[in-house]
């Protein structure tokens, strides 16, 4: 593990006069799908990398709903902003599938960020665009539609299954993904009902964007969901009132780009 943790590191920034010292440090630790890995308003005590599985940050939505703020898939970082700021976490952190983390102490993590001023950096970047990320989805999420919160939720899954990273994804993808996570839980995450969450996915099967057979589902076309999911993060739309016919044009539109 010591060597996984290693070739982590590297792909992180952290000098190579550190990477060895820091890899010996981290641990792993595994969680079953809906095991809480933080909970809200508890401080963090780990960075953690996810190894396998998938992660979602929530934060609470009408009802007493968890609202999805940023999924996290293979080779994504999360925790840092509570780490640095030394407040508990707004966030809840859930397992949605069997899920495996990488983890580095937060003392090792506030000592890293200390002597290492390019890994400092590379942390510096990730929170700025995480700032700016988690407030345009706060406003999707918080403000869309039923059809709205499905299709965005699904569109952040995605993301994460098939840009394994912690950034905005650069790299064309073609084809789809299984998402290994049961439709009842899926409705939970997108703070609908099972019957609202049913009837979206009809929807965008017979659209030809998802794929249901024998209990999964399958997300098609996944380079057009990514290009969707940006391009919601700056559209001009009323989101409030968006159809999920509005929704399936801005997915053909984004297949075309």
């Amino acid at each position: 593990m010591s060597a996984f943790a290693q070739r982590a590191l590297k792909k992180i920034c952290v000098a190579p006069a550190n990477v060895a010292r820091f890899a010996e440090r981290a641990t792993v630790i595994s969680r079953d799908p809906g095991g809480i890995i933080v909970r809200r308003n508890e401080h963090v005590a780990h960075w953690s990398m996810v190894i396998s599985g998938l992660v979602v940050a929530t934060v609470p939505g009408e009802g007493g709903r968890e609202m999805p703020l940023n999924i996290y898939g293979i080779n994504a970082w999360f925790g840092e902003q509570s780490i640095i700021n030394q407040k508990a976490t707004y966030l809840q952190y859930e397992a949605l599938s069997d899920t495996e983390l990488l983890c580095l102490r937060k003392e090792d993590f506030l000592e890293l960020i200390t002597i290492d001023p390019e890994f400092s950096m590379y942390v510096t970047r990730l929170m700025a665009w995480r700032v700016e990320f988690h407030s345009n989805m706060l406003m999707l999420m918080r403000a869309g539609s039923a059809h709205v919160r499905v299709v965005m939720g699904l569109a952040q899954l995605a993301e994460a299954l098939a840009t394994q990273s912690a950034r905005p994804p650069t790299i064309g993808l073609d084809g789809g993904f299984t998402i290994p996570v049961k439709q009842a839980i899926l409705a939970r995450l997108c703070g609908v009902s099972r019957g609202v969450f049913s009837d979206c996915i009809q929807e965008l099967e017979r659209s030809g964007w998802v794929l249901v057979s024998y209990g999964t589902l399958e997300l098609k076309e996944i380079d057009a969901w990514r290009r969707f999911m940006q391009h919601m993060r700056a559209a001009e739309i009323d989101v409030s009132s968006a159809s999920i016919q509005t929704l399936l044009k801005l997915l053909s539109s984004s297949a075309s780009l």
